[in-house]
């Protein structure tokens, strides 16, 4: 259980999709406080875990920074080289997800479209979020329907 909880981001985008309407949330946020009972974390993983879900995660700018970072990491085929040689071999968590890890595609801002003909009753919204900046660029590149 506690490497799914490790992996979860905790956005609770999925209650919000769920048809049953489980509160995810809640139920992470009770597996992570048992987890931390019985877990002693060692100063490196609190640094991390400060750093990531205190300020990374929470900073647009910042995930943009490491959206590129993972994307000259993966170019520049220092990812290859890493795999290749089993180099994070010792950090198995590392080693779990650089194994794991997508191709990364570069985010971009997403802007409004001007249209002429858009109705003005309507709008629609979407949470602009870690994954949704990359999801939403990969949809503005499919071809036309012609």
């Amino acid at each position: 259980m506690q490497e799914g909880i490790d992996l979860c981001l905790g956005c609770r985008a999925c209650e919000t999709v769920c048809p049953t309407n489980v509160r995810y949330g809640d139920i992470l946020m009770s597996a992570v406080e048992v987890l931390k009972e019985n877990k002693d974390m060692d100063v490196i993983e609190k640094v991390n875990r400060t750093a990531a879900f205190k300020f990374a995660l929470k900073n647009k700018s910042v995930l943009r920074i490491m959206n590129k970072g993972l994307y000259a990491y993966q170019v520049s085929g220092i990812q290859k080289v890493v795999k290749n040689y089993n180099l994070l071999k010792p950090i198995k968590k590392f080693n779990q997800m650089n194994k794991a890890m997508p191709d990364v595609i570069l985010s971009k801002r997403i802007t409004r479209n001007i249209n002429p003909f858009r109705r003005n009753d309507l709008s629609i919204g979407s949470f602009q979020g870690c994954i949704m900046d990359s999801f939403l660029r990969t949809l503005t590149n499919l071809p036309s329907k012609s």
